[in-house]
Formats: structure tokens, sequence, C-alpha cells
């Protein structure tokens, strides 16, 4: 069952499956809905796919400055579409770098899932992964750690970018 976001703490938010917010305000500024998005025209949603809670949106009576679009579902923990895509992409561009050796295409893809969380093993994951983008040539490893830092947490971006 659906949970109320009014009893979340939060607005019901909107986004497109890639990820483009729509909405942070859908039950008190729907008329900003839009059932396409206009940066990529995918249709969008205001709901997890698995379990049907709302996205999150402002926070309650804050409709001010920005909201956070999570990459994961707070009631069920699946990713979102948009994260899934990112990831997916990531692992695809992998695949594409011949720079990459087989041992080091395996080290980065296996990581990859690790370093869109925080868990305990989100800064191994950024260690090693930083460790193979130093073995690339500058074009290649610019390449490979765009993709990856766009699907990465805050703490693996730090961890992989040096900050």
């Amino acid at each position: 069952m659906p949970i109320n976001p009014v009893q979340t703490g939060y607005d019901e938010g909107e986004a497109c499956e890639n990820g483009h917010k729509i909405n942070g305000d859908v039950i008190g500024s729907p008329e900003e809905s839009s059932p396409f998005c206009p940066e990529c025209g995918a249709v969008t949603m205001r709901g997890c796919r698995q379990c049907g809670a709302p996205l999150r949106g402002y926070m309650r009576g804050i409709v001010t400055g920005d909201w956070t679009l999570h990459a994961y579902c707070y009631n069920c923990g699946k990713p979102y579409p948009w994260t899934e895509a990112s990831i997916q992409a990531a692992k695809d561009l992998l695949e594409l770098e011949e720079s990459l050796s087989p041992e080091d295409r395996e080290v980065l893809t296996t990581n990859l899932d690790a370093v869109t969380r925080d868990t305990p093993l989100t800064a191994v994951a950024a260690k090693r992964i930083k460790l193979v983008l130093a073995k690339l040539p500058g074009s290649a490893a610019t390449v490979v750690r765009d993709v990856i830092v766009g699907v990465a947490t805050d703490a693996a971006k730090s961890a992989i970018l040096g900050r």
C-alpha cells in the first residue's frame, strides 16, 4: 500500500525516468507537474515503481531552494529508474573502453554498484576505482571517471576525485 506523503514529512515529488526533477511540491502546486520531461521527453513518475511509495519532494513547509532526488527508494531500497540507467550506462561505457585490461574492467564493474550507495564498502570500492583510473591514459581516464562520478555518492566522489 502506498505511503501517504504527508505522513513522511515531505511533499510528493515528480521526476522523469532519467532523473530530471519536475516538481517538488506536487500536492501544493499541481500546475507545475507534467506527464513528460521538458529536458528529455521521458515519462514522469511520482512514486517508486516497485512499492508505490511517493517520491520525496520538498520537506513539508519548506518550498524554497532545491530538493534532493534520491537514487534509491526510502521505502523498499530498490534503485529508481535513473539510478539503474546510470549504472548500466557506466557498465556499457566500460565495455567499450579499449584501454582497459580485462582485469581492470572487472574491478571497475564489480565496484560500480558499491559507489552508488553509502555503506562500509563505499570507501574501499572508491579506492579500487581510483587505482584503476590512475592506470588509464588521460582522455580515457576522464571519460570513465566522469561516468562513474555521475552515479557515485558524495563520499565516493570525494574519494575518487581526491577531495
